[in-house]
């Protein structure tokens, strides 16, 4: 029996929230240049996971 737990994926809630952090310490411009390769890059490491079956 494998005690090994499922990873928990980053959500877009929890990047935003890191990405408001990072331009209020830091400086910088809010917003997403682009919502679609957001998406994307949220949504990739979960289909490599579960999807292509690959292991972290």
């Amino acid at each position: 029996m494998s005690l090994e737990r499922e990873p928990e994926f980053l959500t877009r809630e929890a990047i935003d929230d890191l990405h408001y952090g990072a331009i209020e310490r830091h400086g910088g411009h809010h917003g997403v240049l682009n919502e679609h390769l957001l998406e994307s890059a949220i949504n990739q490491p979960q289909q490599t996971y579960h999807i292509d079956g690959a292991d972290l």
